[in-house]
C-alpha cells in the first residue's frame, strides 16, 4: 500500500508484473487503475 492509502501495489509471479490498484476511501474497495509496472 502507498503511504497515503490510495493504491495498493500487488506483484504477480507467475506474469513477472506489478498490478496497481485504486482503493475507495469511502468503501476500501480496490479498483483496477489500468496500470501495469514491469
Amino acid at each position: 500500500m502507498t503511504p497515503n492509502g490510495q493504491f495498493m501495489l500487488v506483484a504477480c509471479r507467475d506474469i513477472h508484473v506489478i498490478q496497481v490498484f485504486k482503493i475507495n476511501k469511502k468503501t476500501g474497495m480496490m479498483v483496477d487503475a489500468k496500470q501495469d509496472m514491469f
